[in-house]
């Protein structure tokens, strides 16, 4: 019983999809630690690791509540206990398509990309979950953009890379917003506007 009332408070306080206890985790990692947030890039953008890098990870990562909250940021999902209007985000990589503007082979398309880049995001958290970089991946996001494959391939592929290094920036710079409690310039404001409405 007692078990299902501190769940219940859990959920009480979600703050959009994080806790305010996921905030403050958040704030403890990453303050001032745009160090820490290269090399977090690094790894999504699968950029060599130096030893101080690997360090920097196994030292500052190796709590699965960061790693859970890392994930939540970077690959997002529909969840059951979301606060209300939160679903009306971006609530995973399939809500950010326009589908009632495209026609059904352009949607399919686009559907197949974001899956793509959905396999990309989750080969790396994996990755960065495990602490196994050295791991070859199987999605090299080089390759994505390689123009030695068919239209529809490259098409998809670029589309795919395009949107895995508009997705680091964004939480990247969104994790360092939280952590350092500063607010967005109107410049900031506009360019993530004028994204999100280009998806």
């Amino acid at each position: 019983m007692e078990e299902e009332q501190k769940e219940e408070q859990k959920k009480e306080k979600r703050i959009n999809r994080f806790t305010k206890e996921e905030e403050e985790l958040i704030k403890h990692t990453f303050k001032d630690r745009e160090d820490l947030l290269k090399t977090l890039r690094k790894v999504f953008l699968q950029f060599p690791l130096d030893a101080i890098d690997l360090s920097n990870l196994q030292m500052n990562l190796k709590s699965k509540e960061v790693l859970k909250v890392i994930r939540r940021r970077f690959l997002p999902e529909i969840e059951a206990d979301l606060p209300f209007s939160a679903l009306t985000k971006q609530v995973d990589q399939f809500t950010v398509i326009p589908i009632n503007q495209l026609m059904p082979e352009s949607a399919a398309s686009h559907i197949k990309a974001m899956d793509l880049f959905r396999q990309y995001m989750d080969q790396q958290l994996k990755i960065l979950e495990s602490g196994k970089f050295t791991t070859e991946p199987k999605i090299k996001l080089r390759e994505l953009s390689s123009t030695d494959r068919d239209d529809m391939d490259l098409y998809l592929g670029v589309f795919a890379r395009n949107q895995v290094l508009e997705q680091v920036e964004q939480q990247l710079l969104l994790l360092d917003l939280k952590a350092n409690e500063r607010e967005l310039s109107q410049d900031e404001l506009d360019d993530m506007r004028r994204k999100n409405s280009n998806k």
